[in-house]
């Protein structure tokens, strides 16, 4: 995870350098915890992923149980797109 949030460090470095604000709406959709995420998406976005940890199952119910689906995924990406988020 630290890798990655370095790469998203460089990234927005670059979008800032390239004169683009990055103030727009961003999803991060990650299958783990949401932390290292919302530095990135900012106030007008959301992250979506597992903040617990210790269930045991295979790996589609526990998705479902946690609300990582493909619906959940939609929903939240709709509503941070909607005109007054």
């Amino acid at each position: 995870p630290y890798a990655l949030s370095a790469l998203v460090d460089r990234e927005e470095v670059a979008v800032k350098a390239a004169g683009r604000t990055g103030a727009g709406h961003r999803v991060s959709i990650e299958a783990g915890v949401t932390g290292p995420w919302w530095k990135s998406v900012g106030l007008r976005g959301c992250a979506v992923g597992i903040d617990t940890f210790g269930a045991s199952a295979p790996g589609a119910p526990l998705f479902k149980l946690f609300g990582f689906t493909v619906e959940h995924v939609v929903s939240t990406v709709r509503k941070v797109l909607a005109p007054d988020s």
